[in-house]
């Protein structure tokens, strides 16, 4: 179920940093949040943690709400149920692999900061000078195990010693982007400062990879913070260490949206209550229902509670419609399996001859196409149209879980589907192709699966090795499907 790679997400170290979530683990809810098209001002839901975890609604809403009692939620003005990233969630979500540094290196780095802001503000040449640098996150503290980088935040002031050196800022204009004067609306004066800014805050960035610098952010955003220098313009030097502003605790904390008592119930009138094996009741597919990446938005939209007359109720759903089927994809786990795409489809493949499906392998072949704008997995069968269908994206799933003319359907056919969607973009995720590569086949499912491999072999090596050595080395020719 990861999203990213084990040995990637190791490099994490996220414990270090942040607050561990009650039931789940740092790494998976990081996931989460890092997930593609998780943007900041999008909110969060079920269906999010059931695409990233496999959670079912109940456990998905147990998990939010634990999450914001860790501070990294809050709950969103968009709809009940739904969540908001906080400070210290987007925090978490731009976390990157990075190598860690122990507190000696980050001792080290301060005074060359400090040095190298005092030689700027003392040079001739600038607009703007280094008026306070705060220092916050976790080197404010000498007490952890490593440390992932050092966050300043710069102060950074026009020099009104320079309205009468016309030369200076000329010299400077002479190193503005053309794009970024006309950003800055063509004003000549406001360009200058923004480029001198820039580059002494580079120059500060060199004097250590590990050094993270900010404009202004520390004290808007209410971080907890510390001063390690200030310029004294009359001086024309630093104020002394003693005379500097001590520590000042974080105010975000003091900015809290109460948690609704109830975000998610379990709702009346679902197939999978009445049937919870999934293939015995078969029941007329509500138009629509069939697509992978539908199932979870369903599921969430189903246990939204409604709010009748000021008291939380769960939904009512009517037995025609299409949240009468929430829940379905949770009947087949092994799309949940950390697994290879071929060891998932032969589970799944499994699962739906044991129980009947309409995935059921007789009658249907796999193929595959990877061209430069069509790339697709699809269960295949030439007196049958296409059963499921994975259309690649990278980073997201999606596909249909079966054919259009299947009418009556149970609610096993449609988690057997799922899953082997979810197989199929595991399989081609694991090809490792690049933008112009090529490869088409039309297979034997028993054949396509008959390789003593748990993922996909690259369109490397088919290439390197050939599809015959791969698939068909121990029969005399290949099969005509």
């Amino acid at each position: 179920m990861a999203l990213k790679s084990k040995k990637t997400l190791a490099k994490l170290n996220l414990e270090d940093k942040f607050t561990k979530i009650d039931g789940i683990e740092l790494i998976d809810f990081y996931q989460v949040l890092h997930a593609p098209g998780s943007a900041i001002d999008r909110p969060i839901g079920i269906a999010d943690l059931g695409q990233a975890l496999g959670l079912d609604a109940m456990h998905a809403d147990a998990v939010l709400r634990a999450a914001a009692r860790a501070g990294y939620l809050e709950p969103s003005n968009m709809g009940l149920g739904l969540w908001h990233r906080t400070v210290q969630g987007n925090a978490l979500a731009q976390a990157k692999p990075s190598k860690r540094i122990e507190w000696e290196q980050v001792e080290a780095i301060l005074p060359a900061v400090i040095e190298e802001s005092t030689a700027i503000n003392r040079e001739f040449g600038h607009l703007v000078y280094i008026k306070e640098i705060l220092l916050f996150g976790s080197a404010m503290d000498n007490d952890r195990m490593s440390y992932g980088d050092v966050d300043l935040d710069f102060n950074i002031q026009r020099r009104a010693e320079y309205d009468s050196e016309p030369q200076v800022r000329d010299a400077i204009l002479e190193r503005v982007p053309e794009s970024k004067l006309r950003g800055i609306l063509g004003v000549p004066a406001l360009a200058a400062e923004s480029q001198d800014a820039s580059e002494i805050l580079r120059r500060i960035k060199k004097i250590s990879p590990f050094v993270s610098v900010h404009r202004n952010e520390a004290e808007s955003n209410g971080f907890r913070r510390r001063q390690i220098f200030e310029w004294d313009l009359e001086a024309s030097q630093p104020v002394p260490q003693k005379a500097l502003q001590k520590e000042v605790p974080a105010t975000v904390a003091n900015y809290f949206v109460e948690t609704p008592p109830v975000t998610a119930l379990a709702p009346v009138g679902r197939i999978i209550d009445k049937d919870p094996s999934g293939g015995e009741l078969r029941f007329t597919r509500p138009r629509g229902l069939g697509l992978y990446q539908h199932a979870f938005a369903l599921e969430e939209e189903a246990f939204k509670p409604e709010v009748v007359d000021g008291v939380v109720q769960p939904r009512k759903i009517k037995k025609t419609s299409e949240l009468a089927a929430a829940g379905y994809q949770h009947l087949c786990p092994h799309w949940k399996e950390d697994i290879g795409g071929l060891e998932m489809l032969r589970r799944t493949f499994a699962w739906c001859e044991e129980r009947g499906t309409l995935h059921a392998k007789q009658g249907y072949v796999i193929r595959l196409m990877v061209h430069p704008h069509n790339r697709f997995l699809a269960l295949d069968g030439y007196n049958h149209p296409v059963l499921a269908f994975c259309d690649y994206a990278k980073g997201r799933v999606k596909g249909d879980v079966c054919h259009s003319e299947a009418k009556r359907v149970t609610l096993n056919d449609l988690a057997g589907g799922f899953a082997i969607v979810k197989a199929f973009h595991n399989c081609l995720t694991e090809l490792k192709f690049k933008p112009n590569d090529s490869l088409d086949f039309i297979m034997d499912i028993d054949r396509f699966l008959s390789i003593e491999a748990e993922e996909m072999p690259t369109l490397k090596e088919i290439e390197e090795r050939g599809m015959d050595a791969i698939w068909y080395a121990d029969h005399d020719s290949m099969p005509t499907p």
